[in-house]
């Protein structure tokens, strides 16, 4: 229930969701070193922060409206992109845990149907936080969960069952998804800025 109930970067812009200066501030004292410290890839990490650093001056000069910026507080309150460090560690960790290579391609195909759910807004951020339930702790200061070092086989697989799960009740699509963290990660923001249409 620890893992559940813990929360990443940007807590305090709930309450000002419609001011700007708090949305600033919730970017750039909270989600920002909460990015910086976080187990995503490097690269991943650095382009999520040019990101995040980009939507300063819009804010800034309020060129988004109240409706836009609710969605892009939604959008970054819960993103399971930004907890995508936990999945590409237990990516980097299969191989030496004894997974099969039959079983390192099934894990392959599901972190991208678990992209795919994420980018298309079924995936949520607790939805991956259960995925990676007993492949992970609280980090230390509280701020959100991290996956544990020398994960065993059983623990992967523990993983790859309940996305299992999620992915069959919410119908991804099984064929290639090869987005990085951080393509999702744009893909999510620019959709709360510029919805589709039909949204």
């Amino acid at each position: 229930m620890a893992v559940l109930s813990a929360v990443c970067g940007i807590g305090s812009w709930y309450v000002f969701s419609d001011q700007y200066p708090f949305a600033i501030k919730g970017i750039t004292q909270q989600l920002i070193p909460w990015v910086e410290t976080s187990q995503l890839a490097e690269a991943d990490k650095r382009s999520i922060i040019r990101q995040l650093e980009d939507l300063i001056p819009i804010l800034q000069s309020r060129e988004i409206d109240r409706q836009q910026l609710s969605r892009l507080h939604f959008c970054l309150q819960d993103n399971p992109i930004l907890l995508w460090g936990g999945v590409q560690s237990i990516v980097l960790q299969a191989p030496e845990a004894g997974l099969t290579e039959t079983e390192l391609q099934a894990l392959e195909r599901i972190t991208q149907r678990l992209m795919w759910l994420a980018t298309d807004r079924q995936l949520g951020r607790r939805d991956l936080e259960f995925t990676l339930q007993n492949c992970s702790r609280v980090r230390e200061d509280g701020a959100s969960i991290e996956v544990k070092p020398d994960l065993s086989a059983e623990q992967i697989r523990d993983f790859m069952t309940r996305s299992e799960q999620l992915i069959a009740k919410l119908n991804a699509p099984n064929e290639p998804y090869d987005k990085t963290p951080a393509e999702g990660f744009a893909i999510l923001v620019d959709r709360a800025l510029h919805p589709p249409a039909e949204d």
